[in-house]
Formats: structure tokens, C-alpha cells, sequence
């Protein structure tokens, strides 16, 4: 999406502008060469350019490297109360496979659904399973929109990849990995998930009291006033 004034004003960019250009040539009457022209133009032209998604921040670095300021989006409360799961697949390693096969398995009678940024608002969630690092910007796909709904998170990481990234990213990790006891419960193999969703299956109190408390770690009316007074300075 691109949001754009006149010469000098501010982008906006939510997600990578170029990736459909086809369909945007359609809906105006143009050639796709022509509308990649003026994109890049409008682009070229704007005072800054402020993304909102990796997709975005990706598009702008390969064509402008430096030249625009890459902010989050802010977090979108999911509905919470409900009786199904929601599952948040962000990993394509065996762990994440496994899981499934393991949930299709042992949970095969509860109600459950795959992550879709079209529906997930459309419904309420018991609890929310994170297969690995959340890797996706869209709001219902990250650990901040369940925190935000007091939605209760299950997070199964591998726990090679954990230790690279605690390595890596140092402090910055508590947006993509729950902390356990306190902002969700963390899960380091399939066979501890199993457990772990076999004692939820039967009281779900614990994840709950841990999902009140951890809702108290965003505020998502104050990142949207953080996003405007940035794009607005």
C-alpha cells in the first residue's frame, strides 16, 4: 500500500509497492512500465519514506539503500474468549511440521484454524500457537496482537535457533519470543508441546492469568500516537 502527497510529502508504505503491479496497472488503464515509472518517481520525490513491513523495508533498500526509516506497525488486539485455536505458522523447519502432524493427531477434535489476515478478526481465540519466530508484520501474525487481546500464546521454538538468535539480537528478542510464565509459555520440543496443550486442554486458568499479565506489556493506542507523531514531525 502506498499512502502519497504532494512533492516532498511523506510515503507510507505498509508493504512492498511493487509487488502488484499488474493489478494496479488494470484498475487505472495503464501499462505496468508506466506505473513503475511514476512509483518510483512518486518515491524519488517524497521528502521521507516510512515503512511499516520487512516486505517493504526490502523493496525500498534494493532500490533507495538508506533512504527510508523502517518503524512497526502497531499491534492489533485479537478477540479473545473463544473455544478455538488459532495456529501461527512462521517457520518451514521438521519442528513446525511436526508440530502439525502432532496437533492433526492428538487435537484433530478440537476446533482449530491456520492463520488467515482476511478472517482472524472475523473470530474469538482460546489460545494462540506460535510454530517458531514470528516472521510476518501482518496484524494477528505477531505475539503483540495477542498480548494486546489477552489472548493466551503457546511458542514452540527450536532451541538451536533460539540460542542463535538470544546471541544475535541480544535484547531485542522479547517481540519474537515469549517469555515463559510471564508474557506466554514456551515450548522447546514437540513432545513438551503435546504436554503442554493436553494440560490446557483440561484447564485452561494458567494460560489465562499469564495472558492478563502479559497484556500489560502494550499499549497499542500509544504505539499508534508514537507512528503519527513520526510520520506527521
Amino acid at each position: 500500500m502506498l499512502a502519497y502527497a504532494p512533492y516532498r510529502a511523506t510515503v507510507l508504505l505498509t508493504n512492498d509497492p511493487f509487488a502488484d503491479l499488474d493489478h494496479v496497472a488494470r484498475s487505472v488503464g495503464l501499462s505496468v512500465d508506466t506505473v513503475r515509472i511514476r512509483l518510483h518517481d512518486a518515491l524519488l520525490s517524497a521528502g521521507r519514506v516510512i515503512t511499516l513491513s520487512q516486505s517493504a523495508s526490502n523493496a525500498m533498500a534494493q532500490l533507495f539503500p538508506g533512504a527510508s526509516e523502517k518503524r512497526a506497525m502497531p499491534c492489533k488486539a485479537l478477540q479473545s474468549s473463544g473455544s478455538a485455536l488459532l495456529i501461527v505458522k512462521n517457520d518451514d523447519d521438521r519442528l513446525a511440521d511436526d508440530a502439525l502432524d502432532m496437533i492433526a493427531e492428538c487435537y484433530g477434535d478440537q476446533e482449530i484454524a491456520m492463520f488467515d489476515a482476511e478472517t482472524v478478526f472475523d473470530s474469538t481465540w482460546k489460545l494462540v500457537l506460535h510454530l517458531g519466530f514470528p516472521s510476518s508484520n501482518l496484524p494477528g501474525a505477531r505475539l503483540s496482537d495477542a498480548w494486546a487481546g489477552g489472548v493466551p500464546v503457546v511458542q514452540l521454538v527450536n532451541p538451536v535457533n533460539l540460542r542463535s538468535r538470544r546471541r544475535r539480537l541480544a535484547g531485542q528478542i522479547a517481540d519474537i519470543v515469549v517469555e515463559h510464565g510471564k508474557s506466554g509459555l514456551l515450548c522447546l520440543a514437540v513432545d513438551e508441546l503435546r504436554s503442554q496443550l493436553a494440560d490446557l486442554v483440561v484447564d485452561m486458568l494458567p494460560a489465562r492469568s499469564v495472558a492478563r499479565s502479559a497484556r500489560h506489556r502494550v499499549d497499542p493506542a500509544a504505539e499508534w500516537d508514537t507512528l503519527l507523531k513520526a510520520i506527521l514531525q
